[in-house]
């Protein structure tokens, strides 16, 4: 028993269990997604020639994994604080481990992107829960647990936290708070220059996915701002991280933006809509299954980010909650019409004032944040909240 528990009630599994339980789900639809539905869970022909690099990640995956089981059993069975070996590359090598180096070798050597997305959910939830456990571990080991906080990274190999970590400097936070205004931007200028480029096509009763639909006139220059879009959202993501408080709040929004900027960013790339009245694909059966989920971790995002900052911004973001799930219905109450080929005439307005009134409040959180004074703890959030508080 005192090899799982010490007095000082630290637990040799820490907050594993917490995170095995977030990031299960994920594994187990990974798995079920590469069993049964191979053609969408397949990654593109071209990227074929990675394979190899397969073969080098695992190995290094598994020695960094099973040198730091080793290391903790028995650092933990002594009561001492493990630094050095795989916990002089990254403090946690047994979540890294698996994040960086085992999961991308099975998507690469078996050519599948769904365990990449396992790979993100491990991530986020390592990000999400660890900090108890580092909280413990600061109380037990005192100023050694900082100073080794402050050598090296909680989760990316070899990297200095002071140099990249949460703690960067203002600046840097603000530049990526920044980035939420940005993408609003960007996402709905390019929609509707795009709706513009393409012939024939209706804004008010084509949805947003036809222009990023196989064989679209659209669909190539829309991936590149997609890319761009979803690329700016997880560098807001990353300044959300990093506000002081509420931390736990905020790292949890942050989490959650990241798993929606993920699969915003899959999602359009490889489960891409089949043109209106064209043969339906199995990846393009699942683009709906897949956009539903997305929308899943938008309303996740308005829902925590809620208190991020004052009470109105708070009434505001369950207001928004409210409209994007009544026109998210109203959208799909015309979905069967779109998948018999028919007009839809009303299905790209309803679906715009989802998605528009989703990158207000993006922009609305980012403008917000960005009203924060320099400083520590609750009085960095002040002025933020003054914004939106009468």
């Amino acid at each position: 028993m005192s090899l799982f528990r010490k007095p000082h009630g630290m637990s040799i599994v820490g907050q594993g269990g917490k995170i095995m339980l977030f990031t299960l789900p994920s594994l187990l639809t990974a798995i079920l997604v590469h069993a049964r539905l191979p053609q969408a869970a397949a990654l593109p022909e071209g990227l074929g020639l990675l394979k190899p690099a397969g073969y080098l990640l695992l190995p290094l995956g598994l020695v960094l994994w099973g040198t730091a089981v080793i290391q903790l059993m028995a650092g933990f069975s002594k009561g001492r604080l493990v630094t050095t070996g795989a916990y002089g590359v990254v403090r946690n090598p047994i979540y890294s481990s698996v994040t960086f180096f085992i999961l991308p070798a099975v998507a690469l050597l078996t050519l599948t992107w769904v365990y990449l997305v396992a790979s993100v959910f491990l991530y986020s939830g390592v990000m999400i829960f660890i900090g108890k456990e580092e909280k413990q571990l600061a109380a037990v080991f005192g100023k050694e647990y900082e100073d080794y906080q402050a050598e090296v990274d909680r989760m990316v190999p070899l990297r200095r936290p002071r140099a990249t970590g949460h703690r960067g400097s203002p600046v840097a936070r603000r530049r990526l708070l920044a980035c939420g205004l940005w993408a609003s931007l960007l996402y709905v200028a390019t929609d509707l220059m795009a709706a513009s480029w393409y012939t024939g096509y209706s804004i008010t009763g084509q949805n947003y996915s036809e222009l990023l639909a196989s064989g679209a006139p659209t669909r190539s220059p829309m991936i590149l701002v997609s890319i761009a879009y979803n690329l700016l959202v997880g560098a807001f993501a990353a300044g959300v991280w990093g506000l002081a408080s509420p931390k736990r709040t905020a790292r949890i929004t942050a989490a959650v933006m990241t798993c929606y900027a993920a699969l915003s960013l899959v999602t359009p790339l490889f489960f891409q809509m089949d043109l209106r009245g064209a043969e339906v694909t199995s990846r393009g059966s699942l683009h709906a299954p897949m956009t539903a989920v997305m929308s899943l971790f938008i309303l996740l995002s308005m829902g925590f980010g809620a208190f991020l900052l004052g009470r109105r911004f708070r009434l505001y973001s369950f207001a928004t909650i409210a409209i994007v799930i009544l026109f998210g219905v109203l959208t799909g109450l015309q979905a069967p019409r779109l998948e018999a080929g028919q007009s839809t005439p009303w299905m790209g307005l309803t679906e715009r004032v989802n998605i528009y009134a989703t990158m207000v409040w993006f922009a609305a959180l980012a403008i917000g944040l960005l009203g924060m004074k320099k400083g520590k703890g609750q009085a960095q959030l002040t002025e933020a909240k003054n914004i939106f508080k009468r």
